[in-house]
């Protein structure tokens, strides 16, 4: 393509160009008509305009989406630090919650064997007071029968005096000490004290014997000692009624509470009555 080529000319003026050849080959110059110039500047512009508007459009929609991925980032963050932040206190409350509902199931079901409320502490917490309408427990009541015999001699004078004697001794637990329900050290726990004798009822006396001297005569006091002598006998010949009772209680337990509820019972009994 040669400079006179008006094809080649016609890309940069458009329809008309600034100049004009003749046959001899000689250029002559005439002024421009800027019409044309005018137009394709104005569409370049335009196109520039255009790519221009176009590529901020994009980068507007990409700068929304970054920061649409930034704020959940944030939020997904802030989520997940409150729950890490909180999760101990949540764990503590869940496991707060566990021992509370157990350690009332634990103080029901006792009172169902026992009719009473024992104290139940979580870990060392007393959760609730202990609740008796009565002082005793009696668990093991057993009839015993004992006999006593009284011989006596003043003066060659000889009286004698033989009682045959029927109890009622009951054997369980006094309220008045420790009774606790423990939860939240480990395996829940029964704490008892060491059942004893309650009491030794007389429900029938007998005389075998009544025999006396010529001048040495049975009195009151000696009816009235053997007597009391008769009842402490019974009480001697049922000690076994106080190890009946921690049995037949620790039995009715594991029975309702089931075998991973521990029984302690105190070692050292207290004094009997």
């Amino acid at each position: 393509m040669s400079l006179s080529d008006g094809r080649f000319l016609g890309l940069f003026w458009g329809e008309q160009r600034p100049f004009s050849t003749s046959s001899g080959g000689a250029v002559s110059f005439s002024a421009p008509k800027l019409k044309p110039l005018v137009c394709n500047h104005s569409l370049a512009l335009g196109l520039l305009r255009f790519t221009l508007g176009k590529s901020m459009k994009t980068s507007k929609r990409s700068s929304v989406f970054l920061c649409l991925v930034v704020a959940v980032l944030v939020v997904a963050a802030l989520f997940i630090g409150d729950f890490l932040q909180t999760l101990p206190s949540r764990f503590v409350d869940e496991s707060s919650h566990r021992l509370q509902f157990q350690a009332q199931k634990l103080r029901d079901q006792f009172f169902a064997v026992t009719n009473f409320q024992p104290v139940v502490r979580i870990k060392n917490d007393v959760v609730f007071e202990k609740s008796a309408q009565v002082a005793e427990l009696a668990v093991v009541s057993r009839p015993t029968e004992v006999t006593r015999e009284f011989v006596h001699t003043w003066a060659g004078s000889t009286k004698k005096l033989r009682l045959r004697g029927i109890f009622q001794v009951r054997g369980g637990f006094d309220l008045r000490e420790k009774f606790e329900i423990v939860v939240g050290q480990g395996k829940p726990k029964i704490l008892l004290p060491r059942a004893r004798i309650l009491s030794v009822e007389q429900t029938d006396l007998q005389v075998e014997a009544f025999q006396n001297g010529f001048w040495n005569a049975i009195s009151a006091s000696d009816i009235q000692s053997q007597t009391a002598a008769l009842r402490d006998l019974a009480r001697q010949q049922s000690g076994q009624v106080a190890t009946e009772a921690e049995e037949n209680l620790r039995s009715r337990l594991k029975t309702i509470l089931g075998r991973d509820v521990e029984i302690i019972i105190e070692s050292s009994p207290p004094p009997a009555l």
